[in-house]
């Protein structure tokens, strides 16, 4: 048996179940990450060229400022996509820089749901809210469900980066990178 597989053997048998897990989570979140990336950046590119008609969305997605935060938004995500599939790929392999990838992503998606849930409530919820039920349950109620829906979408957005940052910095798994 050539040596490469004797240390890929040993990678597999000492890496922890938990690591595997993340790993395979890495790759689906990764891959799916790089389409709505990329479907961000056309979507920015081209939202002032889309007619969407009545809908309440489309004087939204014509305001420049909510074209540049998507765009912005897009790339980044692109580029934190591409990365994390390297780090699940990594973590299969018990790189330590891969648990070092993965606590970035960790730490920049728990502060992109911030940033973005203030984006989404001042740029779609409110907006929307208030003209599609605007005199029903008023200003003060428009505003309401508006935080409402942004902190939920933000901690929703948060659990698999604060699972990543419990289980990366437990000291048995810190111990097993930096072996």
């Amino acid at each position: 048996m050539p040596a490469s597989d004797h240390s890929s053997q040993a990678e597999i048998s000492n890496r922890p179940v938990g690591v595997t897990i993340f790993a395979i989570l890495h790759l689906l979140f990764g891959a799916s990450g790089l389409v709505i990336a990329i479907s961000t950046l056309v979507f920015s590119a081209i939202g002032g060229a889309v007619d969407f008609g009545p809908v309440p969305l489309g004087e939204t997605v014509d305001q420049p400022a909510y074209r540049l935060v998507t765009g912005v938004i897009g790339t980044l995500d692109f580029f934190l996509c591409t990365a994390l599939l390297a780090a699940g790929l990594g973590l299969l392999k018990m790189r330590g820089w891969a648990r070092q990838v993965s606590l970035v992503y960790a730490v920049y998606t728990i502060i992109a749901a911030a940033v973005s849930s203030v984006v989404q409530y001042s740029l779609i919820y409110l907006p929307l809210i208030e003209r599609v039920a605007g005199d029903a349950i008023g200003k003060e109620g428009a505003s309401a469900l508006g935080i409402v829906l942004a902190v939920s979408v933000a901690c929703i957005g948060m659990i698999y980066p604060l699972a990543i940052l419990f289980y990366f910095f437990r000291p048995g798994i810190r111990r097993k990178f930096a072996a």
